[in-house]
């Protein structure tokens, strides 16, 4: 008999989720280095992506665990009751 591999693809809501939380995280940094400096030749390119960098973790940490939230609850159907 053949063992069936199991292999964790991601739902296409947490491909959705890392898209906004990179592009969110992206447009902050953005914000950060570029429009909150008032001289933009002394830009601080690090601190600028150490922001964008913890953002994205908050914020992916949150949101996956919201999507894998809902996605248990679509799961569990509307027939289960507790």
């Amino acid at each position: 008999m053949k063992k069936k591999s199991k292999v964790f693809i991601f739902r296409r809501g947490y491909w959705q989720t890392l898209a906004v939380c990179a592009f969110t995280s992206l447009l902050y940094g953005f914000k950060y280095t570029v429009v909150l400096k008032q001289n933009p030749g002394a830009l601080d390119i690090k601190k600028g992506l150490l922001s964008t960098a913890v953002l994205f973790i908050i914020s992916a940490t949150a949101s996956m665990l919201a999507v894998r939230w809902y996605y248990k609850l679509k799961d569990k159907g509307p027939g289960h009751s507790q």
